[in-house]
């Protein structure tokens, strides 16, 4: 039996398999690898999404990458192409509904880039062609929000990793000594939504992409030793630069199967946890002690002026006045704030930090 016939006969099986794969959070790490269904894997994280989310993601988003990650994975392109259609038909059904917030849109930007990232790492190259039918999308247009900047950065990274494994490809395993050398990629291809230099550093057999993001900020992580998430949680909450690497994807795998991954910052060594509902937390690494900067939070009104000001530069000033007033409480060596009403989705904010060093350990939205 051919790919092709054998492929027809996967993906016509997925209308009934729709209940048998892990919820976007799982899929959001390891892909294909996350479906019970999928020969040899059997993965499970509990996880909690709301109505929104698992229509928009569940439902329609998620099957698409599915199967584009198999027709990718059993290379057969013209089923490929025809996901990538089906893809520009749901981006550009949420750009037309004002009412599913910039939450489902991120969740959009972001899986569609894991995705595809999986797919090259996989030796699955994109046309030119597939990344220009989405860019030119609405959804995937940059409307001066941060996070939207950080997202679509991402994915600019992302079409440069494909041109990287292209030039693999041609080149008998050799890397590229700087991006201009890969096929089709112009100047403007090298620049991140906020118009700056998206940096490529080159370490033996690895390479590096990283963007200054929203406020210039050097680079936060040593060399491939980063946290390996777009979203912003803990782990990432100290710096707003965009990272990509050729271990990316491994990167996530392990972070899901093992539930921590270490990352190194300023050649002090941490820990990036999941919990339950993957969701991003951290800590220094045993041994290591604590992170020892900032000023000793002397207050619960000092904590809560600090919550306000991180909940509206990250979440918006319309979240954050409508999730107020605050409330915050003591827990051991550490505050937490909570906003005493829910916002549209149903959320409240919360914060923790820690007393002797200001600290945040925890901002997302419950």
């Amino acid at each position: 039996m051919n790919r092709s016939v054998q492929l027809f006969w996967i993906l016509s099986l997925f209308p009934l398999l729709g209940f048998g794969f892990e919820k976007v959070s799982d899929y959001s790490y390891l892909g294909l690898e996350s479906c019970t269904n999928y020969p040899g894997y059997s993965f499970w994280s509990p996880y909690e999404d709301d109505k929104k989310q698992e229509l928009y993601n569940e439902r329609l988003l998620l099957p698409i990458l599915k199967n584009l990650e198999l027709a990718a994975r059993f290379r057969v392109r013209e089923r490929f192409d025809y996901e990538i259609d089906r893809l520009v038909a749901l981006a550009a059904f949420i750009s037309l509904d004002k009412d599913n917030g910039r939450g489902n849109r991120l969740t959009f930007l972001r899986e569609v880039a894991y995705s595809f990232f999986r797919v090259i790492d996989g030796g699955f190259l994109l046309k030119r062609n597939n990344f220009c039918r989405l860019f030119s999308l609405k959804v995937f247009a940059y409307d001066g929000n941060w996070q939207v900047g950080r997202h679509l950065t991402f994915l600019r990274m992302v079409a440069l990793s494909n041109a990287i494994s292209e030039y693999l490809f041609r080149n008998n395993g050799s890397l590229p000594e700087n991006l201009h050398d890969c096929p089709h990629v112009s100047m403007e291809d090298c620049l991140d939504v906020w118009g700056r230099k998206i940096s490529y550093v080159v370490k033996g057999n690895s390479w590096q992409l990283y963007s200054r993001g929203p406020r210039d900020q050097p680079e936060h992580y040593s060399f491939d030793a980063y946290v390996p998430a777009i979203e912003m949680g803990l782990g990432t909450i100290e710096t707003y630069g965009v990272y990509l690497s050729s271990s990316f994807s491994r990167k996530r795998k392990r972070l899901f199967q093992n539930r921590s991954i270490p990352y190194v910052v300023n050649n002090m060594p941490f820990e990036c946890r999941l919990n339950s509902f993957n969701v991003l937390t951290d800590f220094p690494q045993k041994g290591e002690g604590e992170v020892k900067r900032g000023v000793y939070i002397s207050s619960l009104d000092f904590c809560l002026k600090i919550a306000e000001e991180v909940f509206a530069e990250r979440f918006g000033e319309e979240t954050s006045q409508g999730c107020a007033p605050y409330v915050a409480d003591v827990q051991g060596d550490t505050y937490v704030v909570r906003g005493t009403k829910k916002t549209k989705d149903g959320q409240i904010p919360i914060l923790e930090m820690t007393k002797s060093s200001g600290r945040i350990i925890r901002c997302t939205l419950m």
